[in-house]
């Protein structure tokens, strides 16, 4: 008898756990689609346990993979200590954070195949201290680079024979291709283009941004998860789905382009709440 008193009162304490974590996570059903602050989720972003590998489609065609690298920047250890002093995966001393980007776009020839490196500083304000972004087509290489407070771009060139660099203001970008002359005939195709007085603050005054809770399908399942959508100057609309813990699971994008996390196959948005 004691025992079948003790399994019972054992599966009452289970079934109230699991209501009480139900309610903390989900809530009573009324928050989905309540809006989330930015930061909240932005925080979660960048903070992630592990890296987004996603592949790059239109209307179904594979057109190349993102690897999307999130890690806490540390203080470099004093010279009188080991890292053996701290437990694995302990951070020391954060002082900001980073985000290193690889894009690879596969491309059916030589002309439209890429690859982008992308890295980016933050501090623990999460305002940007550095930025470097590199565009690899063989046997052209192009960079460009920037420290915050210093006002310059640094914009590089080389393909073997040519080479060239350069620094100018963050103001000369409304007007790349008058800033650089000749140069620019070396850009990239669609990098001068960009419409006149489209300034750095004009195109962040631009963005308008909005984070929910939300639900995405991953296979037969329901997932919670955050949805940060980005919509500038009523023209453009992003759509990024990341999982509890900041990982990127799924983005929309404009002309038909999707980012899919493959760890989560069949995945798809789910409308049915």
């Amino acid at each position: 008898m004691s025992g079948r008193i003790t399994f019972l009162a054992i599966t009452v304490f289970w079934v109230i756990m699991n209501v009480l974590l139900w309610r903390a996570e989900f809530g009573s059903g009324r928050e989905l689609g309540a809006e989330v602050p930015v930061a909240t989720v932005v925080e979660r972003i960048l903070n992630a346990p592990d890296a987004s590998l996603l592949t790059l489609r239109q209307h179904g065609r594979i057109l190349g993979q993102l690897r999307w690298t999130p890690s806490i920047a540390e203080a470099a250890a004093p010279t009188n200590t080991t890292n053996a002093e701290l437990p694995e995966g302990m951070v020391r001393t954060p002082i900001g954070n980073r985000i290193d980007l690889d894009l690879s776009l596969f491309g059916d020839d030589p002309s439209s195949r890429w690859r982008i490196l992308g890295h980016l500083d933050l501090d623990t304000n999460q305002a940007w201290t550095t930025f470097q972004v590199r565009l690899l087509q063989r046997p052209s290489a192009w960079e460009l680079s920037g420290r915050s407070g210093a006002d310059t771009i640094r914009m590089a060139f080389e393909d073997g024979r040519t080479h060239w660099d350069q620094r100018f203001s963050l103001a000369d970008l409304s007007h790349p291709s008058q800033l650089l002359g000749p140069l620019a005939m070396l850009l990239p195709r669609g990098l001068v283009t960009a419409p006149a007085g489209l300034e750095p603050r004009q195109v962040a005054a631009g963005f308008r941004w909005t984070a929910r809770n939300d639900w995405l399908r991953i296979g037969a399942q329901r997932v919670r998860v955050y949805r940060i959508r980005a919509r500038w100057f009523d023209r453009f609309e992003v759509n990024a789905y990341l999982s509890r813990a900041g990982e990127i699971l799924r983005v929309t994008l404009p002309d038909g382009l999707t980012l899919g996390n493959e760890a989560l196959p069949g995945m798809a948005r789910d409308t049915d709440h």
